[in-house]
């Protein structure tokens, strides 16, 4: 046990919530029902190309105006997963106020991309046309290009300008069923498997208004990843299984990113960083992460002349989800989900009036350190906290994710101003079954530039305007014979002139 970090059991006061309820029987390997629905209509989870589609109070509204281009795609793909009967279902209440003759209103499944048009190569098309009343056809483009009519168009018992509900279902054994106010329009057998994104698309002119929309699939993540352990003891990291990087500096003095002695302890410390993070390498699903934060300088420092010597501390978030392990622009706003730990509070970025908690004790007032746990099972996201020199975490917020189990690389980011270390990170995979590799132990010696000791760093100006210098220094040591070292930024110093020097 590391020096200096548990000592007794002080309890956390917190904001508590009624979690049993939430609590999963079972992990099933990153199960998710992923529900897509008019809470949803953003962005985040659909493509909206040509910025025409509309969305007004939950609802989809496609205007007479409508081009072939103008389409509404859902961003995730739906995928075969040996758990689930059901490939694809989607419903909503569609009303046409305009169908022109020839033009079909379509409801895409098997998509290769968010960019895709009507009779793209692989797409299964339930097509709305009004010749002769409407009617309701199905038709699969191969990848040769051609076209195979699976249903015939035929009346589905839709109106102009009158609501219907509809419903199409997709199996995991290739079968498709489209319903229209309860009633089988069709079942049929498909030649492909309908794996891929779905799509609102028409061929132009069609004016139509979608709501009441559910679109639900299943996903069952299991990526391939590694345990971590990490208290960079040895004065390192370990680069086999972590990425660390800051892009950009606050404006006192000293300032860096690095692993330094702190309380007789090695710790990542962050002095005067303006936007840093620790990340994975590896991507996971159904995890826990806990870690340590050992110092906590919340309080604005000043030198005798006045000059900002530390600049307190904001905010620190852990994303979940993210796209790449390394980014060189300040990217946690698009991962899947954003837990922020800012002031007394702890809350979720996607939804941060239900996922919200209240801190009796805050660690930002009172500078005081403190341990933080996240845990994902099964889209139900767990928040524990406890000062660091306790024993055991406290819930302070649980909830479950609509979009279901995020798949992908986890981050500790400090977004803004940041004086805080972080020491004693640790990741566990909970999958059921889980795909863990063990991997060589890859040093990389996160340590400042000879001469440039963060103590030492003087503050400079050129024409009164602030510039950046970056230095990056690793020093990446292989663990063991036929082992290539990781290269990556672990160390990023903003040196600046002399006022006087300047001038």
């Amino acid at each position: 046990m590391k020096r200096g970090k548990r000592i007794a059991s002080v309890l956390l006061a917190a904001a508590l919530l009624s979690v049993s309820a939430l609590t999963p029987m079972e992990i099933k390997a990153g199960n998710s029902e992923i529900i897509l629905d008019g809470e949803t209509l953003t962005t985040s989870a659909w493509a909206n190309p040509e910025k025409d589609v509309v969305v007004e109070e939950q609802k989809l509204v496609f205007p007479e105006e409508s081009t072939d281009y103008t389409r509404f795609i859902a961003k995730s793909p739906m995928k075969i997963e040996e758990l689930s009967s059901t490939l694809v279902s989607l419903s909503a209440r569609v009303k046409f106020s305009k169908l022109p003759q020839g033009k079909n209103f379509i409801l895409a499944f098997g998509m290769t991309s968010i960019e895709g048009v009507p009779g793209d190569a692989g797409n299964i098309e339930v097509a709305f046309t009004g010749d002769g009343g409407i009617k309701a056809g199905i038709t699969v483009y191969n990848e040769d290009g051609t076209a195979q009519v699976i249903v015939a168009p035929k009346s589905c018992g839709i109106s102009l300008n009158k609501a219907a509900n509809i419903k199409a279902v997709i199996t995991t054994d290739k079968k498709i069923q489209l319903t229209v106010n309860g009633s089988t329009v069709c079942s049929e057998t498909l030649p492909v498997s309908g794996e891929g994104r779905f799509g609102f698309l028409q061929t132009g002119g069609c004016a139509a208004e979608i709501s009441n929309i559910e679109l639900v699939h299943y996903e069952y993540a299991r990526p391939e990843n590694t345990n971590i352990s990490e208290d960079f003891e040895d004065g390192a990291m370990d680069i086999s299984k972590l990425t660390a990087k800051m892009l950009w500096t606050a404006l006192g003095d000293p300032m860096g990113q690095y692993v330094t002695e702190y309380n007789g302890s090695q710790v990542l410390m962050h002095v005067n960083t303006g936007c840093a993070y620790i990340g994975t390498l590896y991507q996971y699903s159904n995890f826990e992460m806990t870690f340590d934060v050992p110092y906590v300088g919340v309080e604005k420092e000043y030198k005798e002349d006045g000059t900002a010597e530390k600049l307190g501390f904001d905010k620190l978030m852990v994303t979940l989800g993210g796209e790449k392990a390394d980014w060189d622009t300040s990217k946690w706003d698009i991962s899947a989900e954003v837990i922020v730990l800012e002031n007394g509070t702890v809350y979720s970025n996607s939804n941060r009036e239900a996922n919200h908690a209240i801190l009796e004790k805050n660690p930002f007032a009172e500078g005081k350190p403190f341990s933080m746990q996240v845990k994902m099972v099964d889209s139900i996201m767990t928040i524990g906290m406890k000062w660091l020199e306790e024993e055991n975490f406290q819930t302070v917020l649980q909830y479950k994710l609509k979009g279901g189990t995020p798949t992908g690389h986890l981050h500790i980011w400090a977004p803004q101003t940041a004086n805080f270390a972080i020491d004693n990170l640790k990741i566990t995979n909970l999958d059921e079954n889980a795909k863990i590799i063990e991997t060589e132990y890859v040093s990389g010696k996160i340590v400042v530039p000879e001469g440039n000791a963060p103590e030492e760093l003087e503050r400079i100006y050129a024409d009164k305007k602030q510039e950046r210098s970056n230095r990056y220094l690793l020093i990446p040591v292989t663990a063991g014979a036929g082992v290539s070292a990781l290269v990556i930024t672990a160390l990023i110093l903003r040196v600046k002139k002399k006022e006087s020097e300047a001038k």
